[in-house]
């Protein structure tokens, strides 16, 4: 077995009207610690076209995901030892300039069960 550190894995990212049938339904990448080699990656995905603007969209604010990818991976590393998953779903990414919306966040606590035995949930900033 290969470990590879923490990853990010895209889901049906950019599976809406723009972005039908232009990317895989699931992407799984490395994170990176600087915004220079996640804007890079951004850059080289398969469905780059969406973030650049297509069909009538305009650009997306790749500089805003690139640093959520960057604080993502910051937070995880940090806490490695205590979280078993994070959830961002869906993540929005505005026209250039205008940022990125978290619409709903999961973390769930490694070894950590509440009172149904379910694993935990853990609060954070990525901030």
């Amino acid at each position: 077995m290969t470990t590879i550190g923490i990853v990010l894995v895209w889901h049906r990212c950019g599976q809406n009207q723009k972005g039908n049938g232009i990317l895989p339904p699931l992407k799984v990448i490395e994170v990176h610690q600087r915004q220079a080699d996640a804007l890079c990656l951004l850059a080289g995905l398969r469905g780059a076209k969406l973030l650049q603007g297509v069909r009538g969209a305009p650009p997306a604010d790749t500089r805003a995901l690139a640093g959520l990818m960057v604080r993502l991976g910051r937070f995880a590393a940090d806490f490695a030892e205590e979280i078993e998953e994070i959830d961002l779903n869906p993540v929005l990414v505005h026209p250039a300039g205008q940022g990125i919306s978290v619409v709903d966040a999961l973390i769930v606590r490694r070894n950590s069960k509440d009172a149904n035995g379910r694993n935990a949930k853990l609060g954070g900033s990525l901030a």
